[in-house]
């Protein structure tokens, strides 16, 4: 398996390849109601405007570092087998962005989801994140590749 992570202050980024087709990968990662099948983080998922694509408005529940967090995400940008783009419209986050880019190979699909946040709790905020926050949203961005890679090489057509 080929997996690559690096995390800076506020940013997880991993990179996988997953012996599927772009259009399986796409199709199932892209769709944020399909988030708690394959990351660990996320609690549910409710779709609450707009079908697949630009304007797509999620609710996401998600548990991370015992800590519960709620937040809503419109696709910003959206370009089918290639690229999606999140963005924050409410929740507890001065700052979230959420990218997935895809790349058919040969051998499968390259995907590289990077993950940009920002706490709005300040001072506590900041070590909050240090301790407690940012590593596991490191870890949960690696499983959580790892887990999709799963799901979709196993899955049948």
């Amino acid at each position: 398996m080929i997996f690559h992570l690096g995390m800076a202050m506020g940013k997880a980024s991993a990179s996988i390849l997953i012996k599927a087709p772009v259009n399986k990968v796409f199709r199932f990662i892209s769709n944020g109601e399909n988030a708690p099948q394959w990351h660990p983080s996320i609690i549910s998922t409710v779709r609450i405007a707009g079908g697949l694509g630009v304007g797509s408005t999620v609710n996401y529940v998600a548990k991370i570092a015992g800590i519960k967090f709620k937040w809503v995400t419109e696709a910003v940008e959206w370009i089918e087998n290639v690229k999606f783009k999140d963005v924050l419209i409410e929740g507890p986050f001065k700052k979230y962005v959420a990218i997935g880019e895809f790349q058919q190979l040969p051998e499968g699909t390259r995907f590289n989801l990077i993950i940009e946040y920002e706490l709005k709790i300040p001072l506590i905020g900041e070590l909050l994140d240090k301790l407690l926050v940012q590593r596991r949203v490191q870890k949960h961005t690696m499983e959580g590749l790892e887990k999709a890679k799963k799901i979709l090489e196993e899955a049948k057509g």
